[in-house]
């Protein structure tokens, strides 16, 4: 019975894991204390078809939570020091329309939201909240940051 469930499931079900990918990037990995960390994080459509995702809670409606995991080389994890916005479900209006192959980027300043004061390497990782926005988490991103 189990084995019959299993393939209508993947005959049937949509996985929607590799359907959507977010991204976060640098142009370099070494970057200086007290100068501007700028990462871009993009959200991309890997399917064939239109998808929509809510921009809640990602740094395309701008940082209104704690939305990314930074963590320094002593395994700390980094103060968000931005604003916090609690909210409701998300409407029509705050879902965006993504096509296939096509991506939504922007690009912003980590030290702007987070708290990173020390010279040392640092993992960023965007958290998806599927409840919220439909998104899953990105890569790791690891900089490198020097006096």
């Amino acid at each position: 019975m189990t084995t019959m469930l299993i393939i209508l499931c993947s005959f049937f079900c949509k996985n929607n894991l590799n359907d959507i990918s977010t991204i976060l990037s640098k142009d370099s990995t070494v970057v200086y204390l007290e100068q501007p960390l700028m990462i871009t994080f993009s959200v991309k459509n890997n399917y064939k078809k239109t998808q929509k995702f809510s921009q809640y809670m990602t740094p395309l409606e701008g940082f209104k939570g704690d939305i990314l995991e930074v963590i320094d080389d002593k395994g700390n994890l980094i103060d968000y020091k931005g604003i916090q916005i609690k909210r409701g479900k998300a409407t029509k209006k705050d879902y965006i329309k993504i096509q296939s192959n096509q991506s939504k980027t922007i690009t912003f300043d980590l030290l702007e939201v987070y708290n990173i004061s020390t010279s040392g390497i640092y993992t960023i990782q965007f958290k998806g909240r599927k409840s919220m926005n439909k998104l899953p988490d990105s890569n790791i991103l690891s900089i490198n940051i020097k006096d």
